[in-house]
């Protein structure tokens, strides 16, 4: 969608600097042990587009897994998530591909809000290029060090940071999935 296209400010904030947040009271588990990890892979289809304020589309983005690890609250930090992604440039000029809002992000609910927590991929194999001239396009696997918060919540994957001319004269844009992957206690 162009308005999470142009939710820039705080993908970049969020996916760059944010550590899972503090969970409140309310939303913490039953006492007792904390729940082990545990590891789901989501096998999906997901295909979105990025458009231009104009409808001129410039990105294709398609993720066909999804896995995640999830911690117990007061559990360790281990663990990790990774996704099978593919970019294709279908705007007229390159784009410049930075890392900055590469990530998972992490809601309470399917709901519109904020993000509660920002996991930035730390690693795309094969290495993520520059640009993407017109009609390329990169595929593999993004990853990140850090579980998934043990809440239940909704997590969709953060992509950018962007840049081309065929987008307001050249302002980067990050993207947000419209799909999502609901993960329940």
């Amino acid at each position: 969608m162009l308005v999470q296209a142009l939710w820039l400010a705080t993908v970049a904030v969020v996916a760059v600097t944010a550590e899972p947040a503090t969970i409140m009271p309310s939303q913490a588990p039953p006492p007792g042990p904390p729940p082990r990890a545990s590891v789901k892979t989501y096998r999906v289809d997901w295909y979105e587009t990025v458009e231009s304020p104009s409808g001129r589309r410039i990105l294709e983005i398609r993720v066909s897994s999804v896995t995640l690890t999830r911690a117990g609250i007061e559990g360790p930090d281990y663990g990790s998530w990774h996704a099978n992604v593919s970019l294709k440039n279908v705007a007229p000029g390159p784009i410049a591909v930075g890392r900055k809002a590469f990530g998972v992000l992490v809601y309470f609910s399917k709901r519109e809000g904020e993000p509660y927590a920002g996991l930035p991929a730390s690693r795309f194999r094969p290495a993520l290029p520059r640009s993407l001239r017109p009609g390329e396009r990169w595929g593999g696997r993004i990853d990140g060090p850090r579980p998934i918060p043990g809440a239940p919540s909704y997590v969709r994957l953060s992509f950018g940071l962007f840049t081309t001319s065929a987008f307001r004269g050249g302002e980067p844009f990050a993207w947000v999935t419209d799909h999502g992957i609901e993960i329940r206690a």
